[in-house]
């Protein structure tokens, strides 16, 4: 699967062990492959944990006690070259048309029309484009993805501190894309919905490119809090049920339902109003009278193995909803996967994105 928004790129001839890193505001997940004579394999995988407030809805508070940390808890490894992903709360993923153009020039035309699209002071953003399959004739249709400047240093100046050198920066949502969504439906239109322990992101991508995105502040933390405020049971405890019994059969799982009941709602809501946007927006690029249909929903991140909510999702919403094979296309020709057990690798589907694509 193809790739436009990655910020900072390897050079071509440089053949080096890369190591993929996914900080979020919690933890943190990195995986490292190999090339074999039989294929590509797992060399590395881990996760770890930061304290609260340290990185607050992507934006790192303090860069010398992130690496820190980094440096404490990677300590056992040998690791140098990161494959980074910035946080997907902080990038903007738009799709823009334009009157046709010569390729030399369509930096400076998208630069011009950057603050229409992207709400960031122009002088204070970075941004790539890729341009898409042509739709109308003498027009361009242009990807674009967009940071503020200041994160990227921010991330940048981590990484240096804990003594890793920066290889690719890419924008999270296209490296779940990229580990998530099967090279046999790449043309689909497909929603992949992370659900991590802070937040919710939601990125539709086709022809193997993200097309839009964004985040809401649901995630399992609301969701244990829900569940301790319904049955007044404590933060573990909690969190146990969820996991146990999710939205399952059994009366523990009836009273989990019924605690989640008006947060899933919620959920619910959202995804509907983000695929009729989505629909609106696609119908008005394609200039036909067809309505988009979106063909999957594939749910992953740390929150996404709530039992039950897949199925209670594709009824209310009349679209197949699923959990993905994060390694389909990582590893699409091994019998034998990593040692990480099926729930805990959705929570890997970023740094496996960006480990694949720091190959490319």
């Amino acid at each position: 699967m193809s790739f436009f928004s990655r910020l900072l790129q390897p050079p071509p001839y440089l053949n080096i062990p890369i190591f993929a890193l996914d900080i979020s505001d919690r933890s943190f997940k990195y995986i490292q492959f190999e090339k074999t004579p039989h294929g590509r394999r797992v060399r590395a995988f881990g996760s770890g944990t930061f304290p609260a407030g340290l990185v607050q809805s992507g934006v790192i508070t303090d860069t010398s006690k992130l690496a820190a940390l980094l440096r404490e808890q990677l300590s056992a490894t040998a690791f140098r070259y990161v494959a980074l992903a910035l946080p997907e709360e902080k990038g903007f993923v738009r799709s823009i048309r334009i009157p046709e153009v010569a390729p030399e020039e369509l930096r400076e035309v998208i630069a011009l029309q950057l603050e229409e699209y992207v709400p960031l002071p122009p002088e204070e953003t970075s941004f790539v484009y890729h341009v898409l399959p042509e739709i109308l004739p003498s027009t361009m249709d242009v990807l674009i993805a967009a940071y503020p400047t200041q994160l990227i240093t921010m991330y940048r100046d981590a990484m240096d501190q804990a003594g890793y050198i920066p290889v690719s920066l890419e924008i999270e949502s296209q490296a779940i894309a990229r580990s998530v969504i099967p090279t046999a439906e790449e043309k689909d239109a497909v929603l992949v919905i992370d659900i991590g322990l802070t937040r919710t992101s939601f990125l539709f991508a086709k022809n193997g490119y993200t097309q839009l995105t964004s985040t809401i502040p649901i995630g399992g933390n609301t969701m244990h809090e829900s569940i301790m405020n319904t049955l007044h049971v404590p933060e573990a405890e909690a969190e146990r049920l969820k996991k146990e019994y999710g939205m399952g059969r059994t009366k523990e799982g009836r009273q989990v339902y019924e605690a989640l009941l008006p947060l899933i709602t919620s959920l619910q809501n959202e995804i509907q109003q983000r695929i009729e946007f989505w629909q609106k927006e696609t119908h008005k690029e394609a200039n036909t009278r067809d309505t988009p249909k979106l063909n999957h929903i594939y749910l992953c991140g740390r929150e996404a193995n709530l039992i039950g909510l897949p199925p209670l999702l594709s009824t209310q919403l009349q679209i197949p909803v699923s959990l993905p094979n994060v390694w389909i296309n990582a590893l699409p020709n091994q019998r034998v996967l990593p040692e990480i057990e099926f729930r805990d690798s959705l929570g890997y589907a970023t740094s496996i994105g960006l480990a694949i694509g720091a190959e490319e």
